[in-house]
């Protein structure tokens, strides 16, 4: 992925989840570990993703996986939000990855019809 094109992914993903965030009902400090929580799973998955193109032309197959563990792992990260509960902080991180996953995806299909 290009620099660019990874910096407005990122750019993307933390606009989104921020906007389901706050739907959620989060505000500053809670929005800032979603934030943390993200500079800290989206490069790691990119860099999971770029790996392991090296060893398969199929990476792309281990997407929705791979975007499991970041919903477990941004749950793990934000689950201490004074207030909230586990299992709601759960949903929350579903929410928010379902959302920029699912953005990403038609944002992909797009993409691939403009360079037909």
């Amino acid at each position: 992925m290009l620099p660019f094109s990874y910096l407005f992914a990122l750019g993307a993903t933390l606009f989104l989840e921020l906007i389901v965030a706050l739907l959620w009902g989060l505000r500053k400090k809670e929005l800032l570990m979603v934030i943390v929580a993200n500079l800290i799973t989206h490069p790691t998955l990119h860099f999971i993703l770029l790996i392991g193109s090296f060893f398969t032309p199929n990476i792309h197959l281990t997407i929705p996986f791979l975007e499991g563990g970041v919903v477990l792992a941004e749950y793990y990260l934000i689950k201490n939000l004074p207030g909230w509960k586990q299992g709601n902080i759960f949903l929350l991180s579903l929410a928010m990855n379902s959302v920029s996953y699912l953005t990403g995806l038609v944002f992909y299909a797009i993409i691939s019809l403009i360079n037909m």
